[in-house]
């Protein structure tokens, strides 16, 4: 995996992403999310923006990681606890 990749992952992990809504603290620009415009861009919103491009390229990533943690062999009770624990986040 790219190095890029690598701190972008590490990033989110730790909720260290940039996002409008941590720019409008700092740099008083403006909070709302660049796709949809519904709502401040969070790291909540960004895994559930409703705009169609968003929802479409988060769905693939979903299915990446399936597969990824699939092929892997991850035991099926934590691979289903990792699901679960995906698909329940509806915040805006």
């Amino acid at each position: 995996m790219p190095r890029v990749h690598q701190l972008s992952y590490l990033k989110l992990i730790h909720g260290l992403l940039n996002t409008n809504e941590q720019n409008n603290k700092y740099y008083n620009t403006s909070a709302l999310c660049p796709h949809c415009a519904q709502a401040p861009e969070s790291y909540l919103h960004m895994m559930s923006c409703p705009h169609p491009e968003v929802a479409a390229n988060r769905e693939l990533d979903k299915q990446a990681l399936w597969t990824a943690l699939k092929s892997l062999q991850t035991p099926p009770l934590i691979l289903g606890q990792i699901m679960a624990g995906i698909l329940q986040t509806k915040v805006t």
